[in-house]
């Protein structure tokens, strides 16, 4: 799928690192970036000022310049995950990451 088609959407991201899923999620926005190309930036709802905190310690997490919420920003042409249609989460679509995944695409 291309991820230009996530634009607005609703996207929950569903992380297995370490034997431990966790589900994030955020409204998507598609965007051409001189550096990495067309990338799907996903500002992370609902964390907590702590989880936020942790998230933006050590520059581990890039953040939304808008929102000061830490993101997932996927590269498209590194993408090669799952997106089906959510519905389990309350998203439209839902991306499943792994730890490979994670450590390659998800910058």
């Amino acid at each position: 799928m291309n991820l230009s088609r996530l634009a607005g959407k609703r996207v929950a991201i569903v992380l297995t690192i370490e034997g431990r899923r966790r589900v994030l999620s955020g409204e998507a926005r598609y965007e051409r970036e001189q550096a990495l190309g067309n990338v799907l930036r996903i500002p992370i709802d609902g964390l907590g000022d702590a989880d936020a905190a942790t998230a933006q310690s050590g520059g581990a997490a890039p953040c939304d310049a808008r929102s000061g919420r830490p993101e997932f920003v996927i590269q498209e042409s590194q993408w090669n995950g799952r997106v089906i249609p959510d519905e389990m989460h309350g998203c439209d679509y839902c991306l499943y990451v792994t730890e490979a995944q994670a450590k390659s695409v998800v910058k």
